[in-house]
This record gives C-alpha cells, sequence and structure tokens, in this order.
C-alpha cells in the first residue's frame, strides 16, 4: 500500500467517526478532486462499508445511518421500497466491478465527451483536470432511467458538476464530495449546487449526513 492510499485510509477512518478536523475535511475533499485512483478507492471503501452494513440489517436499504444522519422523506413510503434491499445488494457487488472499468474508461478516454446538464465535460478542450469543477459522484445505481439530451449515460463513477439531475425510474445514489450521500428514487430532480449544497426538486430523497459532512444542507423550500 502506497503512502498516498495510506494518507488517504487515515483520513476517511477519522472521517467515518467524526472526528476528522475541518482543515483535514478540505484536504480531504482536495484529494479525491485531483486524484482518480484515489477517488477509486474512496469508492470501493464506501462499498466495503454499505456492503458490512447490510450484513448488519440495520436499515431496510442496507447503508447503515449514524446517530447525526438525517432523513428526508417527501413522500409516503412506497411498496417498491420493500424490494429495494434485495437489488441494492445485487448492485454492490456489481457496481465494484463496474466502477473500476469505469474510472479507467474515462481516464484514458482522450475524444471529447457531449456536456449534459449535471455531467461533468472532460473533453480535451479542458485546459484544467477533467475533474476539477466535480462536486459529487455516483456510487450506486439499480435500474436507473435518466432524463437525459444526450449520448453519453450517466453511469457509476461518473463525476458530476452543478446542474440538475432527472431520474425518470430506479435508485441512484449520490455521493457529494463534503462526504454526504442522496439517495433518489424516480421519478426524482435534483439540483447540484455545490460540494456542500443541493436543491431538491420533486420526487422521493434519502439523506445520510455523517458528522464530517457538517454543514451540508438540501434546499427543500417549494416541495
Amino acid at each position: 500500500m502506497n503512502a498516498e492510499i495510506e494518507s488517504l485510509e487515515s483520513l476517511l477512518e477519522q472521517w467515518a467517526d467524526g472526528s476528522l478536523p475541518a482543515a483535514d475535511v478540505a484536504a480531504l475533499q482536495e484529494m479525491l478532486r485531483k486524484d482518480a485512483k484515489l477517488r477509486a478507492h474512496f469508492v470501493r471503501w464506501q462499498m466495503l462499508g454499505a456492503a458490512l452494513s447490510m450484513e448488519s440489517d440495520s436499515l431496510p436499504t442496507g447503508l447503515a445511518e449514524s446517530e447525526p444522519a438525517k432523513l428526508l422523506r417527501a413522500r409516503e413510503k412506497s411498496p417498491v421500497e420493500a424490494g429495494w434491499k434485495t437489488l441494492f445488494a445485487i448492485a454492490v457487488s456489481l457496481a465494484f466491478v463496474a466502477i473500476v472499468g469505469r474510472w479507467a474508461y474515462l481516464e484514458a478516454r482522450s475524444e471529447r465527451v457531449v456536456s449534459t446538464p449535471g455531467i461533468l465535460n472532460s473533453g480535451p478542450t479542458a485546459i484544467e483536470e477533467p475533474t476539477s469543477r466535480g462536486i459529487a459522484m455516483v456510487t450506486r445505481l439499480v435500474n436507473a432511467d435518466w432524463e437525459q439530451h444526450s449520448s453519453s449515460p450517466i453511469g457509476v463513477g461518473q463525476a458530476l458538476e452543478p446542474g440538475t439531475l432527472k431520474l425518470r425510474s430506479g435508485y441512484a445514489q449520490v455521493e457529494f464530495f463534503c462526504g454526504a450521500s442522496v439517495i433518489l428514487e424516480g421519478p426524482a430532480e435534483l439540483e447540484l449546487l455545490s460540494p456542500t449544497a443541493a436543491r431538491f426538486l420533486s420526487g422521493r430523497l434519502r439523506a445520510q449526513v455523517p458528522p464530517a459532512a457538517r454543514g451540508f444542507q438540501i434546499d427543500v423550500e417549494g416541495m
């Protein structure tokens, strides 16, 4: 294990238990923003945590939730949610394989990528690093059907820039670089504003906000 991975895991362990200082949280965000290999390792680390959480059966969705975690629900519980845990368990195993390939593909790709609202444009004309504008990342998908006007698909490992995500059906988990995560159940719309803020426009949403992501906000006014 190289020094960068060791440093990342040390920060992640402190971040998970809420003991990571604010300055180090910013450093962690910058590490993930700049290094694709560290982002991929972060996703694998998150997936391992999710798999262990499912074993504990602490939540119907299979996601462990700490005491300070906030839960937002914009609709009454749907019968569809009963099957979410099974689908999610399958998705975790598939996503682990997909995430590595996805990052390799994004890093190796040099041709122009058509920009989509909410999706990072990593075309070769960009002077800055391809993911420097990213504020969040898609980490899990289950039967997700997106409304989009581009041939570029939204997949696991996709870096997201400010913009609106429109999910027609299925489930999608988005991890913000501040450490907070949200799960959308389609049909739903979420506007990504910054690494620490989003605006929920419609549908159903769950948000998990660990202590290290304090300050994260979701605007639900107008719902």
